[in-house]
């Protein structure tokens, strides 16, 4: 079970597997439960068109349950992430709906005592018009279903919503303590904490807009890094309610062009990872996430950047005890047009996106960048007010990170100024060869440095840290030719023996997340013609976590073999 936990909350219990009926091409405005039939029975969390016979269609799947309470309450139905768009009805009567893809969602409802049916349906039909930060053109799949964990719970009339914590000193392992709260909320309350299971302190607390501020000093403390992922928790508690929370005891700072974790140097060597299996689309089982995140450790990795949306709360969990480096961004991919940007719709969607995110992931340690707008129109000065926007946002609600965006290789950004990192999507020897060369690896340093150049030029970007934030070359696994042209092993194997050489020699790159970790699924339309299989094939693992040729070139330039 994922961090915040509530272990006073009466848990209703609802099944792992649920009645299942599938609505091809309908959408979901159309839908009447009370006219459906139920055939089949599926799992959740999970993609319904990760099985057999739903494999590949686009429409509603429709999921029902029946829950039992023992007396009148208030409830909450969590759903860690779905996609793309969903409606949830309780004995019929609709309670929510939601066009978040990826995004942390709390339903709040009452029901009486008895016996009750709950139905989640979900559509995975691509609407630009009511989900316009996830469109048909997108570089990864759109699997419908709820992707992440889900429960539903009893609220307490009074109850304590999060506890985020924030380093404040390290040697006295200092931390500044907010506590959330909602419902019925009282002037002052008393709050008992209680930090690794000791003794608990009882305190008078003042609520002021619903939140109460402490300091205090973790007892015992711990650093958190890489190294050493050292990891505390914090109890707090009311008459009725409490709350677990997990933290580390950590700072991350921008100091020029370095990136300083505990005040010491970052060099950030990574991959950009889907969440993503051909089994289970994007609703993992917990053992591929550690297995995940051991081969990525195996290759010499202390950094992921979590594409393109919020991760899972149970990845980033074992990030946090396994001591992996975390850049989370929001949903939002692609956005080449100032106009698609300015949108009112996909505007909210991002603040919306965006608060969600860095509310649910606030306290892991292992989460020090955020991001947004991946390769989103950085060239056109209209986009300058949306990039601005959601920067203040991001700042408001943690002013502890810093926060980076990842611009698409050209030479006429216009936001930099509000990235604390520079990060740059890039190809060379990949995308910017049309004429006979088969084997274009000499662009690739070339380029490189001639990025470097154009960062060091600009006043707003010369004293900042800069990532690589993509880079590579797709090998359609177990494909290899005398030519060793691209698409093979041996060419994806020399592309990033180019690439990781020269990021461990360059002191200017502050990190580097090759693209990528392993190979996903993508659209299945036209997008098929530039991405055999319909995978993005560049991972260095292909979709089943077998090795490609290029990881033990990876290995050994990134541990220094």
């Amino acid at each position: 079970m994922p961090y915040p936990r509530f272990d006073l909350r009466e848990k209703v219990e609802l099944p792992e597997n649920w009645a299942f009926a599938f609505y091809e091409k309908t959408p979901l405005n159309v839908l009447k439960p009370e006219e459906m039939v139920f055939t089949d029975h599926l799992p959740l969390p999970g993609c319904f068109d990760c099985f057999e016979s739903f494999a590949g269609k686009k429409g509603t799947g429709c999921y029902l349950a029946d829950f039992h309470l023992r007396h009148d309450s208030s409830l909450r139905l969590h759903i860690g992430g779905m996609g793309l768009a969903c409606r949830i009805f309780c004995d019929g009567r609709e309670i929510g709906a939601s066009f978040m893809p990826f995004t942390p969602l709390d339903f709040d409802f009452r029901a009486e005592a008895g016996s009750h049916s709950l139905l989640i349906a979900i559509n995975n039909q691509c609407d630009e018009t009511n989900i316009p930060q996830f469109q048909l053109g997108c570089d990864f799949y759109a699997y419908g279903g709820i992707y992440y964990d889900l429960a539903l719970s009893v609220l307490p009339e009074f109850r304590i919503e999060r506890l985020q914590v924030t380093t404040l000193e390290l040697e006295s392992g200092r931390v500044g303590l907010t506590l959330c709260f909602g419902g019925r909320i009282p002037a002052e309350c008393t709050v008992g904490l209680a930090f690794d299971g000791g003794p608990e302190e009882t305190i008078l607390c003042r609520i002021t807009d619903g939140h109460a501020y402490l300091e205090r000093n973790v007892p015992h403390p711990a650093l958190w890094s890489p190294e050493s992922p050292n990891l505390h928790c914090v109890r707090g508690s009311i008459p009725g309610d409490a709350v677990t929370e997990r933290f580390g005891l950590r700072t991350i700072e921008v100091r020029g062009r370095e990136i300083l974790l505990n005040r010491s140097p970052l060099k950030l060597l990574g991959c950009n990872r889907h969440e993503h299996h051909p089994d289970f689309g994007y609703a993992l089982p917990d053992a591929i996430h550690v297995n995940d995140l051991m081969l990525l450790k195996k290759c010499g990795c202390n950094f992921v950047r979590g594409s393109h949306y919020p991760q899972n709360q149970a990845f980033l969990d074992r990030c946090d005890e396994m001591g992996i480096l975390v850049w989370e961004e929001g949903l939002a991919w692609g956005k080449k047009t100032s106009g698609k940007l300015l949108d009112p719709v996909f505007r909210e969607a991002q603040r919306v996106n965006l608060a969600a995110m860095i509310r649910a992931s606030i306290n892991h340690p292992s989460v020090i960048l955020w991001g947004f707008l991946n390769e989103c129109a950085s060239s056109e000065r209209e986009s300058h007010a949306v990039y601005g926007e959601l920067a203040q946002l991001v700042k408001k609600l943690d002013p502890t990170r810093p926060l980076t965006f990842a611009v698409i290789q050209s030479r006429d950004h216009v936001v930099f100024d509000f990235a604390d990192v520079v990060s740059m999507n890039c190809y060379p020897g990949w995308y910017d060869v049309e004429d006979e060369e088969i084997r274009p690896l000499g662009n690739i340093k070339a380029f490189l440095r001639d990025t470097l150049s154009y960062i060091d030029s600009l006043p707003e970007t010369r004293e900042k840290p800069f990532i690589i934030s993509e880079i590579g070359a797709a090998a359609l696994p177990g494909f290899h030719d005398r030519f060793h042209a691209r698409w093979t092993e041996e060419y994806q194997a020399d592309f990033h023996q180019e690439v990781t050489e020269f990021v461990c020699g360059e002191k200017r790159v502050a990190g580097v997340a090759l693209w990528m970790f392993c190979d996903a699924r993508t659209g299945m339309q036209g997008r098929i013609l530039r991405r055999p299989r319909g995978f993005n094939n560049k991972g260095i693992f292909d979709e089943y976590r077998r090795p490609k040729e290029a990881v033990a070139v990876i290995r050994r330039h990134f541990r220094g073999e």
